[in-house]
């Protein structure tokens, strides 16, 4: 896995992005094959991941799953709208849902993308008053992890 290494992407997207996300640190476990950007929010923590696999398409459909399966969990709090993102990945997978409930606005934001051998996964939260996720947001924290690869 020579030159492809999750450690240096953590670090590349942590150096690029500044959103509406806030700050991201790296994980303390992460290593060469396995690294994720942590950035709180209230209960939850957005997390952006990668990971250097063997069979990435095989780990890429368990992220899609993943997301389908959190689409379902949600699917009470309103429609997951589909992420079509154009990139230089060989497959991804989003979905995005915004909510207003009770008055309080927020948003989940699911990504999952692979090129070559290693593997991306977003989960982002917007759920402690920074209001509903826009698109420009959207593809803030996709290009900026996209350009880690």
């Amino acid at each position: 896995m020579k030159g492809i290494n999750a450690s240096e992407m953590v670090d590349t997207f942590i150096s690029t992005y500044a959103g509406m996300f806030g700050t991201f640190v790296k994980d303390a476990e992460s290593s060469s094959t396995a690294a994720s950007a942590l950035a709180p929010d209230g209960a939850n923590m957005s997390v952006v991941r990668f990971e250097v696999v063997d069979d990435v398409i095989s780990e890429f459909a368990k992220r899609k799953a993943l997301i389908e399966s959190k689409q379902r969990r949600l699917g009470p709090m309103g429609e997951m709208r589909p992420l079509d993102r154009q990139s230089d990945c060989e497959d991804s997978f989003g979905r995005l849902l915004n909510f207003d409930l009770l008055g309080q606005a927020g948003g989940f934001l699911f990504y999952a993308a692979y090129k070559d051998r290693a593997l991306m996964f977003i989960q982002a939260y917007s759920t402690t008053g920074r209001g509903q996720i826009s698109d420009s947001e959207c593809e803030n924290i996709i290009e900026c992890a996209c350009k880690a690869f």
